[in-house]
C-alpha cells in the first residue's frame, strides 16, 4: 500500500515554471508555422540571357574543323617540298658519288 507523499512547497512555482516554458514553446512553434504559411517571395525578374558569347565560342568552335584541314593541308605541302628537296639532295649525293668513284676508278 503507498503512502500519500506531500508536495513540496514550492511545488506551485515548479508548475508555473513549466507551464511558461510550454507557453514559450507553443509561441515558437505557432511563429514558425506562420512562417512556413507565408508566400514565398517572388524571386526577380530574370536578366534577358546574354548568349553573344556561347554564340562566338560556338561558330569558333564550328570553324575549328575547317582550320585545321587548312593547317593539316599547309603541313602537307610543306612535308612534300620537303620530301622533294630530300630526293633532289638524294639525286645530287649519288651523282657526286658515282663521279667521285669515276674518278678513283681512273686514278
Amino acid at each position: 500500500m503507498q503512502t500519500p507523499r506531500t508536495l513540496p512547497a514550492d511545488w506551485e512555482k515548479v508548475l508555473a515554471r513549466v507551464e511558461q516554458a510550454l507557453g514559450e514553446a507553443v509561441t515558437r512553434l505557432q511563429e514558425r508555422e506562420q512562417e512556413w504559411m507565408a508566400p514565398a517571395p517572388l524571386a526577380a525578374a530574370p536578366q534577358a540571357l546574354d548568349f553573344s558569347k556561347f554564340e562566338q565560342r560556338l561558330a569558333l568552335f564550328a570553324k575549328a574543323p575547317q582550320q585545321a584541314d587548312q593547317r593539316t593541308a599547309e603541313l602537307d605541302t610543306a612535308l612534300r617540298d620537303g620530301e622533294d628537296n630530300l630526293r633532289q639532295w638524294l639525286a645530287r649525293a649519288e651523282a657526286a658519288r658515282r663521279q667521285l668513284a669515276a674518278w678513283a676508278g681512273r686514278a
